[in-house]
């Protein structure tokens, strides 16, 4: 059994291929809904999941976990604290909990016992911070620990969603996608904004490279940001402190984020009708949508009146500002890149908005607007099937990638190598660079910048400790980092066996399918210019555990 994973922030989805019917399918794994809340509560001597440890958030006797995803690689203890972790109950213990509760409700309602291979999908900032690279590294290890996983993938999420949106195009047109997709993905803690290149290669190949991005919320700023959390509980809060019923305050404890959970629930069931009387009345009669009622939410026994005009203006206050900054900023980076985005009648650029809140009928609408749809726009037409598979997009993608249907091509996250000897990361040697094609396990050797085909080697005892990784193009994004002494005095060890025969030996990099990153020992032949014996290897798990990181960034 194959499957992908979205695990999300707020929630989580999985989805398989099944061969037979050639069919992607998302899977439920509670009360029928294909969307789990991301979420661990433990209390009363048992452990509870998803929407049943979302509904203890508050209660007495209970402890709740929530963005234990985006905290992984944190460690800032005083953060942690605050936000209920300790020792005992980490984000990684709690990932590692959260995973294995619904892989293992997965292979059960499936009638299966392993799963062959787990493709699963981050967000594209932890390939692009050193701060985050660990992340995805945790995440990688975490479910290679389950003994019902064989294979683990970690993924990009936009690069799996452009795979999902590519499958549907060829499905629907017969002819392969090539050219960009602009994914707008807008979810309860975060806005991630990415500008992907797809170009088919032969037997189902698809080279997906990310060519910029940006957002804001969580993924950006390691908070909730301006997004669908954010605007519910904001909604929730006007809403009752404009009823007048509690004069004396508001807490925000457990009943209020259970009015929010359930304002959330009303959102979500109730999307045709936002829709139907936001076009009705429309947005510029902010008194006949005061007048509008849209539910009402029960807060300590009191109805809470919420109508459409709140909606609009915790909306035109919290959400439209940031969301209008964010896509500026990409509309400008497509201007000077020379990309026809505003062009309706073309097949080479797509938009694509993904996540729950990139379903509310105003988010859609300020897209829209930006963009100036017209009524034939060919900018959505055949990527997307089904407006409740922008919330799955990621998850079917990575079920794609997980069943060999769609192969994205691998290109390395950043560069990295050695520092010459002038400690400018400008004159640095390279194993391999940013964006560069690369294959998988395959040990990349830096070579001189004058002579490429000439790998460099090092004397036994010269060994280099200081390695240069760089996240963009030019040398602004580069770090110094260093091998902390235990990791230095294993690479000197490995080397030594080298002495006897030739002194010198050439130290390389690979990355695996997660962009775990290893180096490479093996010994040189100075008289043939080659490597040559057996290669040893040291495998990196954690940036911050294996190295210390410079302060001075170029």
């Amino acid at each position: 059994m194959n499957l992908g994973m979205d695990f999300g922030s707020t929630y989580t989805t999985m989805s398989q291929y099944e061969y037979g019917t050639k069919q992607l399918r998302d899977i439920s794994l509670q009360e029928g809904a294909p969307f789990i809340p991301t979420v661990v509560a433990e209390g009363k001597g048992k452990l509870q999941y998803g929407a049943e440890a979302k509904n203890k958030a508050g209660k007495r006797g209970f402890a709740t976990y929530k963005a234990f995803k985006m905290l992984l690689p944190e460690d800032d203890q005083e953060r942690l604290t605050a936000r209920g972790y300790d020792e005992d109950h980490t984000p990684e213990e709690m990932t590692r909990r959260f995973i294995s509760f619904c892989l293992q409700e997965g292979l059960h309602r499936c009638g299966e016992k392993m799963i062959d291979r787990l493709v699963i999908g981050v967000p594209e900032v932890w390939n692009d911070r050193l701060e985050t690279l660990d992340g995805r590294n945790m995440l990688r290890n975490i479910c290679v620990g389950f003994p019902f996983v064989d294979k683990v993938q970690v993924v990009s999420e936009p690069a799996a969603a452009s795979a999902f949106f590519a499958y549907n195009f060829r499905n629907n047109t017969g002819r392969d996608f090539a050219g960009h997709i602009l994914l707008i993905d807008y979810g309860g803690g975060t806005l991630d904004i990415t500008l992907t290149n797809v170009a088919a290669q032969d037997s189902g190949n698809v080279e997906i490279r990310i060519e910029a991005r940006t957002g804001a919320g969580e993924n950006e700023e390691g908070r909730i940001g301006s997004a669908g959390i954010q605007y519910m509980e904001q909604t929730m809060m006007r809403a009752i402190e404009e009823s007048g019923y509690f004069p004396e305050g508001i807490a925000q404890d457990g009943r209020f984020y259970k009015a929010v959970d359930d304002l959330e629930e009303e959102l979500k069931s109730s999307r045709k009708t936002i829709g139907d009387i936001f076009d009705e009345i429309g947005i510029d009669d902010p008194e006949e949508l005061e007048a509008e009622e849209f539910t009402t939410i029960d807060y300590y026994g009191e109805e809470i009146s919420v109508t459409y005009g709140l909606l609009l203006r915790v909306y035109n206050d919290e959400i439209a500002p940031v969301l209008r900054e964010q896509l500026q900023k990409m509309i400008s980076y497509m201007e000077q890149a020379g990309i026809r985005y505003d062009d309706a009648d073309q097949e080479v650029f797509k938009i694509a908005l993904v996540g729950g809140f990139g379903n509310f009928y105003l988010v859609d609408q300020q897209v829209r607007d930006t963009f100036r749809f017209s009524s034939m726009d060919k900018r959505t037409e055949d990527i997307i099937n089904f407006a409740s598979d922008r919330e799955k997009a990621v998850s079917l993608g990575a079920a794609l990638v997980a069943s060999d249907i769609i192969r994205i091509r691998n290109t390395a996250p950043y560069s990295i190598g050695f520092l010459g000897g002038d400690q400018d990361p400008a004159n640095a040697d390279y194993a391999f660079c940013y964006k560069d094609d690369i294959v998988f396990d395959h040990p990349y050797y830096p070579h001189y910048k004058l002579d490429p085909e000439k790998p460099i080697a090092y004397y036994i005892g010269s060994t280099p400790n200081s390695f240069v990784v760089n996240h963009g193009t030019d040398s602004s994004t580069a770090m110094v980092v260093y091998l902390k002494e235990k990791y230095a005095k294993q690479l000197e060890d490995m080397i030594g066996y080298a002495d006897e025969k030739y002194q010198t030996a050439v130290l390389g990099f690979s990355l695996d399918s997660s962009g775990v990153l290893s180096v490479h020992i093996r010994p040189f032949n100075l008289f043939t210019k080659k490597p040559e014996g057996e290669d040893n290897r040291i495998v990196l798990d954690s940036f911050k555990n294996m190295f210390v990181f410079s302060k001075i960034k170029y």
